[in-house]
Parts: structure tokens; sequence; C-alpha cells
């Protein structure tokens, strides 16, 4: 009898230590997610920092709350700031785990409510709809970059360039006539070419341009971005300065005069500081944006026509633009 009861409790106690062993297996990753208190960390690593709110208390510091912000910044950047650092804010490896420092992304964005796109590019994306939905239940990030780029700024839709009908709830009407997905460098150049007649014209006419096989070595993307065009995404992840030396210097093309080099590497820097104010919440003033332009234009004008011994000419007096630039941002 006792051995039996003796049987009956290791039977008693196995069971019950499989239960526990599947209890703690049970444990996912999502439980751990959650298990996490994403708000407790940032009161203890951040707020001294960054707020309670989000707002910041240092000169310089981004404005977690502010649409533009949260709409320029992604999540891949976020993580990679807090968990190496960046002067003078200091790195969490060690200190934090990935999964914390994940959880903190998500509460970062949390912190704002309003939405990731400007007022007046409502009329952009609500005139687009189907497009607008129909991308978003897909999972691609099409909207989210479109949200940010210039041609939102400026109220010009899906339609505009892709052609198609926004209106219609099938995928084939909304793809019917005169629609194109993903437009080729020739489809690119005309459909960029609808407003931008005279760089349209200059490029075609330039050595980008051959005239023996009527296709141009460069799309308009390779250098504006698609969805991403004046945003800045684009502006912290693209330099023309190296792009242009994927080419020239490598082989048969010769390296480009230091004096375009320059204007090209002025151009980068116009545009990583326009979109640091942006993404801090400061929009830069009419002045700025007024210098921004004419070195842009200007440098776009000898980039678009080949024009190398004009820009050699001319760039001392558009460095002068550039000083100017800098001095109404510094």
């Amino acid at each position: 009898m006792r051995a039996r009861q003796i049987q009956r409790l290791v039977l008693a106690l196995s069971f019950a230590l499989v239960v526990t062993l599947c209890s703690v297996n049970a444990f996912t990753a999502q439980d751990k997610r959650e298990a996490i208190d994403a708000e407790k960390i940032y009161m203890h690593e951040c707020k001294d920092c960054h707020g309670e709110d989000g707002r910041g208390r240092m000169h310089g510091q981004p404005d977690f709350t502010n649409a533009k912000w949260q709409a320029n910044v992604t999540d891949e950047l976020m993580f990679k700031t807090i968990k190496f650092g960046r002067e003078p804010m200091p790195f969490y490896v060690g200190a934090l785990t990935d999964e914390e420092i994940q959880a903190l992304v998500r509460y970062i964005r949390s912190l704002t409510a309003k939405p990731a796109v400007e007022p007046q590019a409502q009329a952009a994306l609500s005139a687009v709809n189907t497009c607008i939905s129909c991308h978003q239940q897909r999972g691609d990030d099409s909207v989210r970059l479109f949200a940010g780029s210039v041609h939102v700024r400026n109220a010009i839709t899906c339609t505009g360039c892709h052609g198609g009908d926004y209106k219609a709830r099938d995928k084939a009407a909304a793809h019917g006539a005169n629609f194109i997905g993903k437009p080729s460098p020739v489809e690119q150049l005309a459909m960029c070419g609808k407003c931008h007649t005279q760089p349209q014209a200059d490029f075609k006419a330039s050595l980008h341009f051959p005239k023996n096989f009527d296709v141009p070595r460069l799309a308009c993307s390779d250098c504006h971005g698609a969805h991403t065009v004046g945003s800045g995404a684009r502006a912290r992840d693209f330099s023309f300065a190296v792009f242009c030396t994927n080419c020239h210097g490598l082989e048969y093309l010769p390296e480009l005069p230091a004096a375009l080099r320059g204007l090209l590497q002025s151009s980068d820097d116009e545009s990583r500081a326009v979109a640091r104010w942006r993404a801090w919440g400061r929009e830069p003033s009419d002045e700025v944006m007024a210098a921004r332009r004419e070195v842009r234009h200007r440098i776009g004008d000898l980039v678009h026509k080949t024009d190398l011994p004009r820009a050699v000419e001319t760039a001392p007096e558009i460095m002068k633009l550039h000083q100017t630039f800098k001095s109404l941002t510094n």
C-alpha cells in the first residue's frame, strides 16, 4: 500500500513538472515583448534629456511629438541610434537588450497622435484613397514614403505620375488605360518631363542620354528617388557626391573636376540641413528655402546638361550662394 502511494506521489510530481515546463515554453517572444515596460525604461533612461512628454529639453534635440520627425525617421534608424549612440547621446549596447530597445522605439512612436502627413498633403492622399488603401493593405512602404515627399506637399497625386483610375475599386480597372506601375528609364523621363520640361530637354541633350541608343544612362529616380522625391529620408540616405563616383573616376570615365565635386557636396549638405530642421520640428524660413532653391537649381542646371566647363567656371559663384545659405542656418 505504501509503495502505491509513493508511486502516485511521484506521478503527480512528474505531471506538475511537465505542466510547469510547458508553461515556461509557452512564454513566447510575444509574451516577452508585452512584458517589457517601455514607459518605465523611457522614464529611467531618456526623460532627463528628452523630457517626459518627448518634446526635448536641450538645444537641437528632436521633438518626438512632432509628426514630421515621426515621418522622417525610420524605426531602424531609431533602433541603431539608441543601441550605438550618436554624439552627444550615449550608447546602450549591453545596457538594454534588443527587445527592450525595440519596445522603446514603439513607445517613442506612441508619443504623438498626430497624423504623419501634413494638412496640405491631405488633398493629395484623399484624392487617391483607393490607391492608398490598397497599398496600405498590401503592407508595402510606398504610402509612407510618398507622404514625406515634395509631391505630396504640392498636392501631386499617384495618378498624376502613374495614371490609372484612383476611384476604381477593382485592381484591373484601377490599373486601366495609361497606367504605368514600374516605369522604365524612358517612361520616367516622359513622366517627369510633364512638369519639369526644361530639365527634361537639358537631360535629353546631355552626355547622359546617348543619341545612338536613345535610352538614358540614368533614370530620373536614380538621382531623385521615386516616392521619396524631396523627402527628409532621401536627404539623409542619398548623396550626390558619392553616387556620381560610382561611375566617374572608375575605369573608363575620368574623375569629376574638384570644383563640381565640391558643388555636389554642398548640395548634399544643404539637403541634410533642411531635413534636420524639419526632423526637429522647425520649418526653415522662406529666406533659407529661397537660398536653398537657388543653389539647387544652379547645380541642377549644370548636372542635367553635363556641362563640366561651365561647372568649373561658375563654381566659385555658386559656392558664395552656399555660404549665404550656411550663414542663414547657423
